[in-house]
């Protein structure tokens, strides 16, 4: 299948509702570093995070999207587990 016709919204709106019924959102805080003149300026972001529990592989999340597709009937385009592991 021609990676370019997958349909990407449809992919990350399905995981973003996937993660948020079985992750956990936890707040992560994100230093980034930048020397401007010669000057180092430290910027800090507090941003939540949603984290999947350990155990879940490539190869599961990929059953569980097809799943969800056959339940709903949905006609879209899914990703090769190749394509998917690589995305």
């Amino acid at each position: 299948m021609n990676a370019t016709k997958i349909e990407i919204r449809w992919l990350v709106s399905w995981f973003r509702s996937f993660a948020s019924t079985l992750g956990d959102v936890v707040p992560v805080r994100v230093r980034t570093q930048k020397t401007i003149d010669g000057n180092v300026r430290k910027q800090y972001m507090d941003e939540n995070y949603t984290l999947l529990p350990a155990y879940f592989t490539w190869d599961q999340l990929y059953t569980e999207m097809n799943a969800y597709v056959l339940e709903n009937d949905l006609d879209v385009r899914e990703p090769a587990l190749r394509r998917f592991e690589n995305s």
